[in-house]
């Protein structure tokens, strides 16, 4: 989950883009992604925190590299949301617990910052755009 990802982890950039190209496969990473929510529910419901807080960074982490996917990207923006609904619960009831570290809900809020600025679309854009602007200096 914490892989460097150039938005096109789950499936290569194409040399040209054309209508008919595969979208990723992400049955697998849905999975995954179920399998570490569950394993955080029954981790939290042991009173084992720490295991908890690691799964579910680890599922936080998925939702970001979803996140900059480049392929397919309302398909896998769609995925994306999905996965977002089905964390949501989870997420939101480790964040409820008073016990919860200080380091996590850090690092929790960090990866899930990353997932809103991946989806903010124009705001990437535009970063992407500032790479070749005459005027760095402008706001983005």
């Amino acid at each position: 989950a914490e892989e460097p990802n150039d938005g096109y982890l789950f499936a290569p950039k194409p040399e040209k883009p054309v209508a008919n190209a595969p979208a990723p496969k992400f049955a697998a990473h849905l999975k995954l992604l179920k399998l570490l929510l569950i394993e955080a529910k029954i981790k939290a419901a042991e009173k084992r925190p720490g295991p908890a807080e690691k799964n579910l960074l680890a599922a936080a982490g998925l939702m970001a590299q979803l996140s900059a996917q480049r392929s397919a990207p309302v398909f896998s923006s769609i995925v994306l949301q999905s996965c977002l609904l089905k964390a949501y619960p989870v997420l939101s009831d480790s964040l409820r617990n008073p016990s919860a570290s200080p380091a996590y809900l850090g690092e929790l809020a960090a990866r899930l910052d990353k997932v809103r600025k991946n989806q903010d679309y124009m705001r990437s854009a535009m970063l992407e755009e500032g790479k070749y602007s005459v005027n760095p200096s402008l706001p983005v």
